[in-house]
């Protein structure tokens, strides 16, 4: 909590938390070190640390994932007044460890697109708008991040693994928390 609101007297406005999930198996399954209860908690103490504007990510097409746990998380996404949601499908890449070792249980394209157009429905219901494939904010929440993607801008890369973009170059800082 402290460094919340190390962060936030800093000048940080805006947070976002890497959830993927509200539903604990499906957490374990995909190798997260978070529960949802500490996601939950991470969010409120961000909010009370003074943060207005958070964002949280969302994975759809996990292993195991139905609509139905699909629906709980976007319910759970809702209740906890975050002001911006981005949602992404799985994609599994070479490299990575379900490149190497692909998991079983995962829903198939069709259920995936029936778990997007859900999220849609779901979040511009509840006043969210969808101003990007993935991304849904509520009014004057728009990521200035991503919009600045659209508008080839420059941005630097602060933290460990974050990515930038200088000169025409994008880059990225290294994974090694001691090296960063």
């Amino acid at each position: 909590f402290s460094y919340l609101k190390k962060l936030h007297s800093l000048g940080v406005n805006r947070l976002s938390i890497g959830v993927q999930s509200f539903d604990g198996d499906v957490l374990v399954q995909i190798g997260r070190l978070h529960d949802s209860k500490e996601a939950v908690e991470c969010v409120k103490q961000a909010q009370d640390a003074g943060f207005d504007n958070i964002s949280i990510d969302l994975i759809y097409g996990l292993p195991n994932q139905t609509m139905q746990i699909w629906k709980e998380t976007l319910k759970k996404a809702l209740s906890l007044g975050v002001q911006h949601i981005s949602t992404y499908g799985l994609k599994i890449e070479e490299g990575t460890p379900f490149g190497q070792n692909p998991p079983e249980n995962l829903p198939d394209e069709d259920l995936c697109a029936d778990m997007y157009v859900e999220c849609v429905k779901t979040l511009t219901k509840a006043g969210f708008k969808h101003y990007e494939i993935s991304n849904f904010a509520l009014p004057k929440f728009e990521s200035k991040h991503n919009l600045n993607y659209w508008k080839n801008a420059p941005y630097i890369a602060c933290g460990v693994a974050a990515h930038g973009y200088e000169n025409g170059v994008r880059y990225e800082n290294t994974t090694n928390f001691e090296t960063y």
